[in-house]
């Protein structure tokens, strides 16, 4: 799998996503991805999330992505 974005918070969690699917339509996608959470809140206890995502976004003139 492709990570897409990998980043830390204030509270120390790591956010990770990964993309599934991505399907292109004109000036359209529909990108499809798996992202996690892990780490500790800020009252300390043990963070585990984890879940699924489908968005839908306009092409960028100016972004070029590759999938």
């Amino acid at each position: 799998m492709l990570a897409l974005a990998e980043t830390e918070s204030v509270y120390r969690l790591l956010i990770t996503m990964n993309m599934r699917n991505v399907y292109v339509s004109g000036d359209i996608a529909l990108v499809i991805a798996d992202w996690s959470v892990k780490g500790r809140g800020a009252d300390g206890s043990d963070v585990d999330m984890s879940g699924s995502t489908a968005d839908v976004a306009p092409r960028s003139r100016r972004l070029k992505v590759r999938c």
